[in-house]
């Protein structure tokens, strides 16, 4: 029988060795004794690295402890040593923890992974996502080459009308014409519905033609605008009122541990927007 005190295994990798792949089911997180693992995603047919980490570092855990598949994958970038720890070890000492940094833990996870998203959906919305975008319109039009820029003209200005294709069509053109795999476009058009660009059903999809290519130009705009400082506020910033929820506790609970000092001031962020709203519609002297 097991000790639960066990040390846990350590492994070997060579470099280019893969420590698990992105879509498998995870039960076990590492710990970096020595080497460096590079943290990669398939984005259309980019293989984006999201991290290369080091000697200390932990991965793997986000699909442990929300009980999902591997969002990525992980590989050795030099000869490595890792620490390896199987879930029951992880449910033994998240179960050990008090409510508050169970929730805490859950909403960091979450927020790393919108980040992951994000930078996976930044990094296919430059060439082939605008590229498909263009692809979808020239399918619907198929227009003959006999047809002249006068009439295409003519066509371009009609607004809201929508298109209706196949799936597997789309899929098929961007493979023989952009050399795309069948995942690999499907995690574009995954990214047009995420944000309301197509609507997909019953293996059909549906869009504006003429208005796809502005809005997928907006959109890739919208993402490269966003800023550093703006995902790490994201990735830090957990909401009073949605933690005291989880915790089952009334907001004002939350509020007494901040006052008799049980949760530390340096803890609380005031959004400086919302306060100066109260400020203003309410006055400084009614928070006396």
């Amino acid at each position: 029988m097991k000790s639960k005190n066990q040390a846990p295994l350590v492994k070997q990798y060579l470099p280019g060795q893969v420590v698990f792949k992105e879509g498998s089911q995870g039960d076990k997180v590492y710990i970096i004794k020595e080497g460096s693992i590079k943290i990669t995603a398939q984005s259309g047919e980019k293989l984006v690295t999201l991290a290369v980490l080091n000697k200390g570092a932990c991965f793997g855990e986000m699909s442990v402890i929300s009980a999902t598949p591997r969002v990525a994958s992980a590989t050795a970038e030099t000869p490595s040593e890792v620490y390896e720890i199987d879930r029951k070890q992880v449910e033994t000492i998240i179960d050990g923890l008090p409510p508050l940094f169970r929730v805490i833990i859950n909403s960091l996870i979450k927020r790393v992974t919108k980040l992951n998203q994000f930078v996976l959906d930044k990094s296919a919305s430059s060439t082939p996502l605008l590229s498909l975008a263009n692809l979808m319109k020239l399918v619907y039009l198929k227009l003959p080459k006999s047809e002249s820029s006068e009439d295409l003209d003519e066509m371009l200005e009609v607004e809201n009308k929508t298109a209706t294709i196949d799936v597997q069509e789309i899929i098929q053109y961007s493979h023989d014409i952009m050399g795309l795999s069948t995942t690999g476009c499907q995690k574009l058009l995954d990214i047009f519905v995420k944000f309301k660009l197509i609507k997909i059903d019953k293996n059909q999809v549906t869009f504006n033609p003429f208005a796809l290519l502005q809005d997928t130009r907006d959109l890739i705009h919208a993402l490269e605008s966003t800023t550093n400082t703006e995902l790490k506020a994201e990735l830090e910033y957990i909401d009073l009122i949605e933690l005291a929820k989880k915790l089952k506790l009334e907001p004002h609970a939350l509020l007494d541990a901040i006052r008799i000092g049980r949760i530390s001031l340096d803890a609380v962020v005031l959004k400086q927007s919302i306060v100066k709203r109260c400020m203003e519609e309410q006055g400084r002297q009614s928070f006396y």
